[in-house]
């Protein structure tokens, strides 16, 4: 079932489960990427992003209180900037690979190259998101959604995330209350988020918990200690 309001839209996935996470993906991507994701939660997915009304949208959408968001990447971005506006909506945080921000110069540069050759730009991201996986990773994306996702990527949608992840950055300072309801995980093998920048966030929210997953890259919700993790934490955490 959907739920249609303006450009932002959800689904909502009935997996029969008595929690409900917010699936947030990242960018050039959409909601199918969390195709293999297995997690005790229903999901609220967006079937489309656009940036301009995200936060809007869904909290039109979530109409319950406590729901848990789990952000990948520059979904992370958006997961953090709402729950910093929407507290009472947000019970638990995962944020997947992400950033404290985003170099204007890198984003301008990914501007460039999608302009030149968005399809050959975008083989190029996804090569370095799948880095550090195992091969069961990297075929299952190549044969179920690279070629997709090549095609069904617009400019217009990807060029507006770039401009989101260059104008906004991870809103330390307005969530730290809420540092023991968030988690946050790295692939160690992640060729987009490295070590230092996953420390620089440590820093700023020292008391949120920070893990890293052995032989996952940048889609560390992959790995198979996600599900555990994320199953602990959410329970104990």
């Amino acid at each position: 079932m959907f739920f249609n309001a303006s450009k932002t839209k959800f689904k909502y996935i009935d997996r029969g489960k008595l929690k409900l996470a917010v699936l947030i993906p990242g960018w050039a991507t959409d909601h199918t990427i969390f195709g293999k994701t297995d997690l005790d939660f229903n999901y609220l997915v967006p079937s489309s992003i656009d940036v301009d009304d995200f936060e809007e949208v869904l909290d039109r959408n979530l109409r319950w209180s406590g729901a848990f968001m789990i952000g990948w990447s520059f979904g992370g971005l958006l997961a953090a900037n709402y729950m910093a506006k929407n507290p009472q909506k947000v019970k638990k945080a995962v944020f997947v690979g992400v950033r404290r921000s985003y170099a204007g110069k890198k984003i301008d540069m990914m501007s460039d190259y999608l302009l030149k050759n968005k399809r050959a730009y975008l083989r190029h991201f996804y090569a370095k998101c799948l880095r550090g996986h195992d091969d069961k990773v990297k075929r299952w994306f190549n044969l179920h959604r690279r070629e997709r996702y090549l095609w069904s990527m617009s400019l217009k949608s990807l060029a507006g995330q770039l401009g989101y992840m260059a104008s906004n950055e991870f809103p330390c300072d307005r969530v730290k209350a809420r540092a023991r309801d968030m988690l946050f995980v790295r692939g160690e093998n992640d060729a987009l988020v490295s070590a230092e920048d996953h420390d620089e966030l440590r820093h700023c929210i020292p008391r949120a918990c920070f893990k890293s997953i052995s032989g996952a890259g940048h889609l560390a919700f992959m790995a198979p200690g996600f599900k555990a993790m994320v199953d602990e934490w959410s329970t104990n955490g």
